[in-house]
């Protein structure tokens, strides 16, 4: 009930404005091509070579040869801190793309059910995100993807969304990825490209409207997103989060 109450705070709030939605997006770090081939190899368990990385990319190989030693070390030690920072277990991917929504009805036996379907704009049939990172292809799949984005909703939402969706125009979306597993044993030949596979569980999903607001979001259950975890601490008895770790407690009733 809580957790449905929260779900609930959180669409609300992001109904009656679009700055929320605006600041989310805009201060959100979504994944590069390199973070994904850094979660890609700590995943699998094999330390790249990132003396490699450094030497056929900016700022290295535009950097004049006098200085070159110096930005070889700065960026080996940006990337060892990145590889080593970086846990499967707990950190995300994030990936922003665009997706088509439609509404469905159907009868069965006396009941009216409705789901909403979700299609990549780009491309609607596709089941992973096609990253490049220095000529190796990566391929992350979600796992449960095509399920996930056929949700059953409520005859509350599906009207709602009756009202708000334009099935020509694209809505932005957002999903957290936790990486599960990264097969290094060889890549497959998948769109008629040699992609190396990483596996992941869907954290979360959100899609947004153009005007900035949700439209449909989903949470796994064992993930809780930080901006969930900030309004929850406003109704824990003695804390609230002030920046997602640091505690404050509330003042004392009298």
């Amino acid at each position: 009930m809580f957790k449905q109450f929260i779900r609930f705070a959180l669409f609300f709030t992001c109904l009656i404005g679009g700055f929320y939605a605006a600041w989310a997006q805009s201060t959100t770090k979504f994944s590069s091509a390199e973070d994904v081939a850094i979660a890609f190899y700590k995943t699998g368990k094999v330390i790249p070579n990132f003396e490699r990385w450094i030497t056929e990319r900016v700022p290295y190989n535009e950097t004049a040869w006098a200085l070159r030693a110096k930005v070889m070390k700065a960026e080996k030690e940006r990337l060892k801190n990145a590889y080593m920072s970086f846990n499967p277990e707990k950190d995300q991917l994030i990936i922003r793309t665009n997706v088509n929504l439609k509404t469905q009805e159907a009868i069965i036996g006396d009941k009216k059910i409705y789901h909403l379907k979700i299609n990549f704009s780009k491309a609607p049939d596709a089941f992973y995100f096609p990253y490049n990172f220095l000529g190796v292809n990566i391929a992350v799949t979600p796992k449960s993807l095509k399920k996930t984005l056929n949700p059953q909703i409520s005859s509350q939402l599906y009207d709602f969304l009756q009202t708000e969706l334009n099935e020509k125009n694209s809505n932005a979306m957002i999903i957290r990825l936790r990486p599960e597993k990264a097969d290094i044993t060889q890549p497959y030949k998948i769109n008629d490209l040699q992609q190396w596979v990483m596996t992941a569980s869907i954290s979360s999903i959100e899609i947004w409207s153009k005007d900035g607001r949700i439209l449909w979001d989903y949470s796994a259950p064992w993930f809780v997103a930080p901006k969930t975890k900030q309004i929850k601490g406003l109704y824990d008895q003695n804390y609230v989060f002030t920046d997602g770790t640091e505690q404050k407690p509330l003042p004392q009733q009298k």
